[in-house]
């Protein structure tokens, strides 16, 4: 599936970010059994915001990564990303030094906000469990959302500090 990369003006990330959260928020709606128009006006209007934010805030994170990164060719970019998250190492030493800097910046970014966000993801597994329990069902998919991201942000710090030692060592992941 195609997504925006670092190079990506911050209004395609805009109209991405955007109109994924548009419809999902339209189809959530929908299945709640808001009516169609209710449902159309939040997806549009919660789109349009939130695709606004994310743009901005994409932004400055790419603004992040293509200074730890470097000058890298439009079409390493998804080689890039991918070598500093999982699979094998690249052979390739100029890759594999900006998969390695794109790591290191991820595992920092990671371990500053891993309390925070287990925190906040975690306060929000309750909150829908509270939810599901007075409000529907509904919710239930919501608090398996929010214990899975819980559960990934803590797990996170640790997996990139395997993979920056991989990056290191030039050697294959496990």
């Amino acid at each position: 599936m195609w997504r925006p990369g670092w190079s990506s003006p911050w209004w395609v990330t805009s109209l991405y970010a955007g109109s994924v959260f548009g419809v999902l928020t339209f189809v959530t709606d929908l299945a709640r059994g808001y009516g169609a128009i209710a449902a159309t006006a939040a997806g549009v209007f919660g789109g349009i915001f939130f695709g606004l934010v994310m743009g901005l805030v994409n932004r400055r994170l790419a603004e992040r990564v293509r200074r730890q990164v470097g000058d890298v060719r439009r079409s390493d970019e998804r080689v890039i990303s991918k070598a500093a998250r999982r699979g094998p190492v690249p052979e390739d030493p100029e890759l594999r030094t900006a998969a390695l800097r794109l790591a290191q910046l991820r595992a920092e970014q990671a371990h500053r906000w891993d309390r925070l966000s287990s925190l906040f993801f975690f306060a929000m597994t309750a909150l829908s469990v509270y939810l599901a329990v007075s409000d529907g069902a509904g919710w239930l998919m919501a608090t398996a959302g929010f214990a899975a991201v819980a559960v990934a942000a803590m797990r996170e710090p640790r997996r990139l500090d395997r993979r920056v030692d991989e990056l290191r060592g030039g050697g294959q992941s496990a």
